[in-house]
């Protein structure tokens, strides 16, 4: 059975890796790795995320 929960402060660090990691493995081979690396530490970075998690409403839930 699939168990959907909204994201809490514990699901940051885990949030900012799958991102991370997913950015990497789709960005790799077209964009130098200078680029992809400032992209990911502006958007997926944990200060980012964890505003995102606490702070949004149910209209901005599709944010991330």
């Amino acid at each position: 059975m699939i168990k959907i929960s909204k994201a809490n402060p514990s699901h940051v660090q885990g949030i900012a890796k799958v991102c991370s990691d997913g950015y990497r493995a789709t960005y790799g081979e077209s964009h130098s790795e200078e680029y992809i690396e400032r992209i990911i530490s502006e958007f997926y970075n944990t200060d980012r995320i964890l505003d995102e998690v606490t702070k949004t409403s149910r209209i901005g839930e599709a944010t991330l």
